[in-house]
Parts: structure tokens; sequence; C-alpha cells
């Protein structure tokens, strides 16, 4: 667990000097069709 929360400030800091951008780009922030898997999956597994 720690190792993902390294490696995501890693990459936001690299991305905030490199490229001025923030870790929306990576994909992290959620939008209704990834919700709506999401929601599918945690379903399915109960």
């Amino acid at each position: 667990m720690i190792g993902i929360i390294i490696e995501l400030i890693i990459s936001w800091l690299l991305l905030k000097f490199t490229v001025k951008k923030d870790l929306s780009v990576l994909g992290i922030k959620p939008n209704p069709t990834r919700m709506i898997y999401w929601v599918q999956v945690f379903f399915w597994q109960q």
C-alpha cells in the first residue's frame, strides 16, 4: 500500500514540474462510465 502512495506522489511531482498538469491526466478522476463499472463489479463480488 505504501508503494502505491509513493508511486502516486512521484507521478504527481513529475507531472507538476514537467507537464504542468495534475493527476487527472492519469485517469484517476472518476467519470460516470467508470463509476457504473465499479458498482457492477462491486455488487457482482457479493
